[in-house]
């Protein structure tokens, strides 16, 4: 331990007190009541602290695109939605006449005259390809053989696969329909009729492509246009393919598009625009609207709040990010609850600061583990990042500290005799304990300076300071 003082004898001391007192403006009476304390060891974590707000995970508006008036609300507030369910829907009698007019056309495009053609046109279309493939093919035996054998394969999968959609748009157009578990698995049969069709179509066009690179002995004009027949019909026949199956309700993937089925989509899309429906899964936060209202093209009626996944964002100082990385853990307590205990995870950190008189500051978003429904949004609440493992430290009672023109120390105690020992003081703990560095033990006894009586003359040098004059540097 290193020695900087030697004890004032008692004696001394009390004249020292004395000839103090006798020089101050306002006499006063004070003395220094000396008790014991322990230098301690603890584990701190290594944390930082900061405060936000709760946050959902997004909020949507649904807006119209369309004139009308609204006729039927069909959500309240604090309802739980789905993704494109109807929120509102507007009355017939207010729609523009354009409106009416494309109504007319996916009517028309739907009906059952129009699903009896796109039928007979996937039939035509196949009879179209087998000619297209004949004449291509035969001359060139045996690989023409195993091409018709192919197609023989795709013509009777693209059967079944007409076959199934018959009998399934013919059970959802009964007046009274069946048990939905029997369209269910009618539907998965339809499904995998088409998973087949597509892989016989596959297999079809790789024995196509094998026999036309074989055709050495026919001019480059004659393969091309066999070629090219073969082509033009086996895209008819898959563009009036999709488009029957749509017509059928089936659900075909976002790459697969034609004038047809363009020309279908917009007109459902113009048509449906009669129904104001949910952007996201979520709450029915708020209802601008109700029956009656006129409504136009981007009018917000209906507010949607998805908080599946709850956010709260911190702001911290350029001298504490650069140390925060993505995916360190945290804890949550929400002011208002604050027995609920919401565990999370640094998911952003911002690129970029703002910059207050001359401070840097960072937001960090926080991604929380739970969505509890108790939790009001926008509540106040409190972080704690964990940034690193717990260290362990040396404290003293915050008493033990004194200072001199040489800084702090703490006065230890051993068998009787004293020392003052320098330390550095550091972060205040909630118990009134200090954390210190320096030629310290745990275990060691260290002398406490409690004021006994509080002068009321500043001139003592002890306004606002630590026993003996000093004041105490704490740290965070």
């Amino acid at each position: 331990m290193k020695l900087k003082h030697l004890r004032i004898p008692f004696a001394l001391s009390i004249i020292f007190l004395l000839v103090l007192n006798a020089c101050n403006a306002t006499p006063t009476s004070t003395s220094n009541a000396t008790s014991y304390g322990q230098v301690s060891k603890v584990t701190i974590p290594n944390t930082f602290e900061g405060s936000g707000v709760i946050a959902p995970r997004q909020v949507s508006s649904a807006a119209w695109t369309t004139d009308g008036t609204i006729g039927k609300v069909a959500v309240e507030v604090g309802q739980q939605v789905k993704v494109n369910d109807v929120l509102m829907t507007l009355d017939q009698n207010s729609l523009p006449d354009s409106f009416k007019l494309t109504q007319m056309k996916f009517v028309q495009l739907t009906s059952p005259s129009a699903l009896a053609a796109a039928k007979q046109a996937v039939l035509d279309d196949q009879a179209t390809l087998n000619t297209a493939i004949y004449v291509t093919n035969n001359p060139y035996q045996p690989k023409a053989q195993k091409l018709n054998d192919y197609y023989q394969a795709f013509y009777e999968t693209q059967k079944d696969y007409l076959d199934k959609l018959i009998i399934y748009n013919d059970l959802i157009a009964l007046p009274t329909p069946k048990i939905q578990d029997e369209i269910t698995a009618l539907n998965k049969k339809i499904n995998q009729a088409s998973s087949e069709r597509y892989k016989a179509y596959s297999t079809m066009l790789t024995a196509a492509s094998d026999l036309v690179y074989n055709k050495s002995l026919a001019t480059g004009t004659s393969i091309q246009a066999w070629d090219s027949a073969i082509a033009v019909a086996q895209a008819k026949l898959l563009d009036d393919s999709n488009y029957l199956a749509v017509l059928t309700g089936q659900v075909l993937p976002q790459d697969q598009v034609s004038d047809a089925l363009i020309t279908y989509y917009q007109a459902k899309s113009t048509v449906d625009a009669v129904n104001l429906r949910s952007p996201v899964d979520g709450t029915v936060a708020e209802i601008s609207d109700e029956a009656g209202i006129v409504v136009s093209p981007t009018h917000v009626s209906a507010t949607i709040i998805d908080r599946s996944k709850l956010y709260i964002t911190i702001s911290m100082a350029d001298t504490n990010v650069v140390n925060m990385k993505t995916g360190m853990a945290a804890n949550i307590t929400v002011t208002a609850l604050p027995d609920l205990k919401l565990t999370g995870k640094v998911v952003e950190i911002s690129a970029t600061g703002q910059v207050t008189n001359g401070v840097s500051s960072y937001d960090v978003k926080i991604a929380l583990d739970q969505a509890p429904e108790n939790v009001p949004l926008d509540a106040a609440a409190n972080v704690q990042v964990i940034m690193g493992d717990p260290q362990v430290s040396l404290v003293v009672p915050a008493t033990a500290i004194q200072t001199d023109t040489n800084g702090e120390y703490v006065t230890v105690v051993t068998n009787g005799s004293s020392q003052h020992v320098s330390v550095i003081s550091g972060k205040i703990l909630s118990d009134n304990t200090v954390v210190v560095t320096g030629e310290l033990q745990e275990g060691f006894t260290v002398e406490l300076f409690v004021s006994a009586t509080a002068s009321s003359n500043s001139s003592n040098g002890q306004n606002g300071g630590f026993p003996g004059g000093g004041i105490l540097r704490g740290g965070n």
